[in-house]
């Protein structure tokens, strides 16, 4: 049980493990930003019940990127961003799994096609007024897919790859989840201890001195993406994120004031190659003393796998 000592709790914590036959994988996250130059710029994600998107927009000369959700609520080019879209100046592509539109590589991330992409109804998809209306309606889309350009976007091969979430857990909470393929050997090994204050539905590192330690023990996926739920008050909450001894983010300060929000840290999974016990630290800024509040809620881990299909 926690206890109090200068006004901050000392716990010490095992992880209950969320799963069982109705267990599902944790939502999906996509990256969230809008009118960027390189996508290595957005460290936001935000949750998905829809599919993440990349769109390339070429305005006057200017090529910018945006990145998110979006949910198909009908098929038309110009509502909303379903499928492979493009003109002389705009592309969108999206996808359904799990943070499937980060970086340059969306098309790695698409799971191919079993099926030709083809217009059933060959005769209605060449009649540009049928086309209008059966394209606004995204079951009739279907008898046209390829006119209607819901056709998917892929590398051509039958190799895709896949973010696959090692444990999600939430310390405040005291639970963990994680993907079905994974398992919840991970989960069950997570111990954490630290000083912080905990609140009913996250920990609050208000001190200089504040920090969460998380340990957990995997089967030897390398580590590719970090996700942090947390948020910092206006005194600037910055935070060092250590894992291993190695160095994450140092006085990160890209938390949302006063606001949830998700923020990714990509990992170098050959940094750790082979290793099977870890040590994740997420300390208040060591090297200035900051008072003011860093909340976390959620921690996330991933891995990256890759799936090779058979022709």
């Amino acid at each position: 049980m926690p206890f109090m000592r200068y006004g901050v709790f000392l716990f010490t914590i095992v992880a209950v493990v969320l799963h069982g036959q109705d267990h599902n994988d944790p939502p999906v996250h996509c990256v969230s930003c809008h009118n960027v130059h390189d996508a290595r710029v957005c460290p936001h994600l935000i949750q998905c019940d829809g599919e993440c998107f990349e769109r390339t927009e070429d305005q006057n000369g200017t090529r910018t990127k945006s990145y998110g959700c979006v949910k198909r609520k009908d098929c038309t080019a110009s509502a909303s961003i379903i499928g492979r879209r493009s003109s002389l100046s705009n592309t969108t592509t999206y996808c359904k799994k799990e943070l499937c539109n980060k970086g340059k590589y969306i098309h790695h991330f698409i799971v191919p096609p079993t099926e030709p992409c083809v217009d059933i109804s060959v005769g209605d998809c060449r009649d540009p007024a049928a086309l209008a209306a059966i394209c606004s309606d995204c079951e009739l889309a279907q008898y046209c897919r390829k006119s209607c350009g819901l056709c998917q976007e892929h590398t051509g091969t039958t190799t895709w790859s896949e973010n696959l979430v090692l444990f999600d857990y939430y310390p405040a909470h005291n639970q963990c989840n994680y993907s079905q393929a994974i398992g919840p050997s991970i989960c069950h090994s997570i111990k954490a201890h630290g000083r912080a204050e905990q609140h009913a539905g996250y920990l609050n590192l208000p001190t200089y001195d504040s920090l969460v330690h998380v340990h957990f023990t995997t089967n030897g996926e390398p580590l590719t993406n970090l996700q942090l739920l947390s948020c910092q008050t206006t005194g600037k909450g910055r935070v060092d994120i250590i894992l291993n001894n190695a160095t994450i983010a140092e006085a990160y300060n890209e938390t949302s004031v006063w606001a949830w929000d998700w923020t990714l840290h990509e990992l170098n999974p050959a940094q750790h190659k082979g290793t099977l016990n870890y040590t994740l630290v997420i300390v208040k800024d060591r090297k200035v003393r900051s008072y003011g509040h860093y909340w976390l809620r959620n921690i996330r881990l991933e891995t990256t796998v890759v799936h090779h299909g058979h022709n």
